[in-house]
């Protein structure tokens, strides 16, 4: 934003929304300049749990055996990609991530964040 504050951004990174969604939710809705009326920023922050996600999306999954225990979600866990990630994958990512990311002014993170007061997040 400040190279193009005519071309404003708002990044949402997952760990955030998972972690407190509300409070990302109300950050978005100030972004696009929407009022938190009738209490719609609490609505849509329910909506968007992760249990929730799936319940909605399970009646719209196409029926048939091709696609028998699809699920278009896995577990929504913070730093489930452990179990996805070889060391060795993990170790090649890393590497590519950070040469390419190098000069980035955005910090990802991959975990929750543990034994830290949720207030300050």
């Amino acid at each position: 934003m400040s190279t193009s504050p005519e071309l404003p951004i708002h990044l949402v990174y997952y760990e955030d929304l998972k972690e407190k969604t509300l409070q990302e939710v109300c950050r978005l809705g100030k972004f696009l300049g929407i009022e938190n009326k009738d209490g719609l920023f609490e609505a849509i922050s329910e909506k968007c749990k992760f249990e929730n996600m799936v319940k909605d999306k399970q009646p719209y999954l196409f029926p048939g055996e091709a696609l028998e225990g699809f699920t278009f979600y896995r577990k929504g866990d913070v730093g489930d990609w452990k179990n996805w990630f070889t060391v060795a994958q993990n170790e090649h990512f890393d590497k590519i991530y950070n040469e390419i990311m190098e000069t980035s002014k955005h910090k990802f993170r991959y975990q929750r964040i543990q034994n830290c007061d949720r207030s300050m997040l």
